[in-house]
């Protein structure tokens, strides 16, 4: 996915725009959602990039990964409990996950 390649190139405005398009063609696509959160964050626009990561876990995504940055942003917005949540949810899905326990644990 172009998308992909722009956003791992640190070219997050032309990245957003490939984005919006595919999203405009498919809303639920939980990775282009991801990748459009990791654009929004890395522009400085946490909501937004809060609302992305809500809608890509509504629409099916369950890496935990995505559970960790949601946890991340919500924990730097002041919400510990919503934070701590989505860091049980990502344990629950991969026991393994390190980065959600140490998470759990800051």
């Amino acid at each position: 996915m172009l998308a992909s390649l722009l956003v791992d190139t640190g070219r997050f405005a032309d990245a957003t725009r490939q984005l919006q398009q595919g999203l405009q063609r498919s809303p639920n696509n939980p990775r282009m959602r991801v990748l459009s959160a990791i654009t929004a964050q890395a522009s400085g626009a946490d909501e937004d990039a809060i609302r992305e990561l809500e809608r890509a876990v509504e629409s099916g995504e369950d890496n935990p990964a995505t559970r960790t940055l949601l946890a991340t942003l919500y924990h730097k917005q002041g919400q510990t409990t919503r934070a701590l949540a989505e860091v049980e949810a990502a344990i629950e899905r991969d026991p393994s996950f390190a980065q959600a326990h140490v998470q759990r644990g800051i």
